[in-house]
């Protein structure tokens, strides 16, 4: 990490400012909605579960120091280790001492487990993993970079392209009772697109899993009129404020080329945007046909995420 040093007395142009980090409390919450606010589609998920419902699954924890907050981690009791950590954007305003004693503060999280997962923005990504390396000497055994989309205008050509294609295909938005026609295609989509390498498959908590996403995410697919088989699905992983993530996209690979998915998409976010939210997804760097798929959708390129899997 590159950092700037005072070169009078060692400490960055903020001064020798204390760090703090603070489990969130109900109190909390407003300041940290407005903080997070101008940029929530780099933290959608961590939003979701920003509330005292959720705070005993999800612990969250503010960074701050004497004058502002600095950032928000939410630690969860399975290992998945989320962050919003805008700071780590203009890190050489900070001495070496102040980012050490930012990575210490920090690392008291890891004193009973190591997280399993960390995702977030690849920058607040990269300062996690420097922060594991550094304090605890662990290297992630697996690195994945996205590209984070934004919706920006509707596609004419898509509006065209979902009117075809319903003569061939029901667009159905999907409930708990549609979960044996859509597991399948869940079931592709983690172990292509999820699973981590080396990791086995767990088919009766992805099973779990979809049942409960079915009621509180939305899916909408695609079912083919002839064999009556969904063929293709797009869901909401993350419900935010202002934002909703979408995510698990997967098409049967015979019905892949056919522009599906592109229309689920697109049929998705005229769907959020009714309710007044706004659209993120994220995409593999090296997943060309899908960054075309989704900038043909009305998606542009905002910023870079990563997942790293310990």
């Amino acid at each position: 990490l590159r950092t700037r040093r005072n070169p009078a007395n060692g400490n960055s142009q903020l001064g020798n400012i204390m760090i703090g980090l603070q489990k969130v409390t109900a109190e909390d919450l407003s300041p940290l909605f407005h903080f997070i606010a101008k940029e929530e589609e780099e933290c959608i998920t961590l939003v979701s579960h920003l509330n005292m419902k959720d705070m005993d699954q999800y612990p969250s924890y503010i960074l701050r120091n004497e004058s502002k907050i600095l950032g928000v981690l939410m630690f969860s009791e399975a290992g998945l280790l989320l962050s919003y950590l805008p700071f780590c954007k203009n890190i050489m305003e900070f001495s070496l001492d102040e980012i050490t004693e930012i990575q210490r503060k920090i690392a008291m999280l890891f004193t009973k487990k190591k997280p399993y997962c960390i995702t977030g923005s690849k920058y607040g990504s990269d300062f996690l993993e420097n922060c594991l390396q550094n304090v605890y000497g662990v290297e992630p055994r697996e690195k994945r970079n996205y590209h984070l989309m934004v919706h920006e205008e509707t596609s004419p050509s898509l509006e065209l392209k979902s009117i075809s294609l319903q003569s061939s295909f029901e667009i159905l938005l999907c409930n708990q009772n549609d979960i044996e026609g859509i597991f399948p295609l869940q079931q592709g989509y983690d172990i292509e697109e999820v699973l981590p390498l080396g990791d086995e498959y767990d088919f009766h908590a992805a099973r779990l899993q979809l049942f409960t996403n079915l009621k509180k995410q939305r899916t909408l697919a695609a079912r083919s009129h002839e064999t009556g088989l969904f063929v293709s699905k797009v869901s909401s992983n993350a419900i935010g404020i202002n934002w909703i993530q979408l995510g698990g996209v997967y098409t049967r690979p015979q019905y892949r080329g056919k522009g599906i998915a592109s229309v689920l998409v697109h049929e998705m976010t005229k769907l959020v945007e009714k309710e007044g939210k706004k659209v993120a997804l994220f995409v593999k760097l090296q997943n060309t046909p899908a960054q075309k798929a989704y900038f043909n959708a009305g998606f542009v390129k905002k910023g870079s995420y990563s997942i790293l899997y310990y």
